[in-house]
């Protein structure tokens, strides 16, 4: 069997994967493939059938490992994206409860990091009132 065959077709199943990245159906289509192409050159090279089981099993455990990668990668940006959608939502949610708690102003005083939000007046009068009775009447 010709080594450098074998050398080729596992550094190409390597070299591929970033080209179907995300699209694990694809890449295992293509895995398969590959490792048909590689068997038929052999074949065509007068490999033996022992080398032809040697070459389909080492690309085969490429491919295989080459695939799971791929899978794994795109079930990790799935993740990462419904992650994100989710603290939208919940950043959206927030920030409706804070306007709905605070005035528009002040809240964007706030978000912009300012600590104090409190406002003095020089000329304001506070008045405190308590009625007698007013709780047991109400």
């Amino acid at each position: 069997m010709t080594w450098p065959l074998l050398a080729f077709a596992l550094a190409s199943t390597v070299a591929i994967r970033p080209l179907t990245r995300f699209q694990f159906p694809y890449m295992t289509a293509w895995c398969i493939g590959f490792s048909a192409y590689i068997c038929l050159a052999a074949f065509e090279l007068g490999a033996d059938i022992g080398q032809m089981l040697v070459l389909v099993a080492l690309i085969g455990l490429t491919s295989l490992l080459v695939c799971y990668d791929t899978y794994q990668s795109e079930q990790s940006m799935r993740r990462t994206f419904v992650g994100d959608k989710l603290l939208k939502i919940e950043r959206d949610r927030t920030e409706e409860l804070l306007l709905n708690i605070l005035p528009a102003t002040i809240a964007d005083r706030l978000r912009s990091g300012e600590d104090s939000i409190a406002e003095g007046y020089a000329e304001t009068t506070v008045l405190f009132a308590d009625i007698v009775g007013f709780t047991d009447i109400s």
